[in-house]
């Protein structure tokens, strides 16, 4: 089977999107009264995969050699963050100090797959806050950055495919339509 090919800026950007959604219900379901259970561990990885993707969009915005995302970049969110402050958009982004940290911290073990596939639990604790804090303000920023236009198309055709508390499903068919 055929690699994929490098998603543009926008797919990026509306992925990430749909795993902050993912993590913001998750989050919910976490801090709701008499809640008791595991999905601390998903929570950290879908705002970890949200805010890798993000900040994909933003270095994709600057180049479509996919070896530079395959050999360099990975999924390593360290080095995404640093190849963001290399091309000198990462000031763009608002990415606090603290953010920063957080985002650091999760890397190896991110990168590592450890949030998938968890050997022992909390093999480092992240700030659950800090993470998703980074990942609310870092969207917004990456959405401006990529395709004003194109992004504010995209928010119109997923809020019309949204049904009460349906989390934009099947609006990425509207979407392939005009991002091919």
């Amino acid at each position: 089977m055929a690699k994929p090919k490098l998603p543009s800026a926008i797919r990026f950007w509306i992925a990430a999107t749909g795993f902050e959604h993912a993590a913001e219900a998750a989050y919910a379901k976490l801090r709701s009264p008499g809640y008791i259970g595991f999905v601390n561990v998903p929570v950290v990885f879908l705002y970890a995969r949200s805010i890798e993707l993000a900040l994909k969009a933003c270095v994709r915005q600057h180049t479509s050699d996919p070896k530079i995302f395959e050999r360099k970049l990975g999924h390593r969110i360290d080095r995404i963050l640093s190849e963001a402050d290399r091309l000198g958009i990462s000031e763009d982004l608002a990415l606090t100090a603290e953010h920063r940290k957080t985002i650091s911290a999760i890397g190896k073990d991110y990168s590592d797959k450890w949030y998938e596939y968890p050997e022992h639990f909390w093999r480092a604790r992240p700030k659950i806050e800090d993470l998703k804090s980074a990942a609310n303000i870092l969207l917004p920023k990456v959405q401006i950055y990529v395709d004003p236009k194109k992004a504010k198309t995209a928010n119109m055709l997923c809020a019309r495919a949204n049904v009460g508390a349906e989390h934009r499903h099947g609006s990425l068919l509207n979407v392939r339509k005009i991002f091919p």
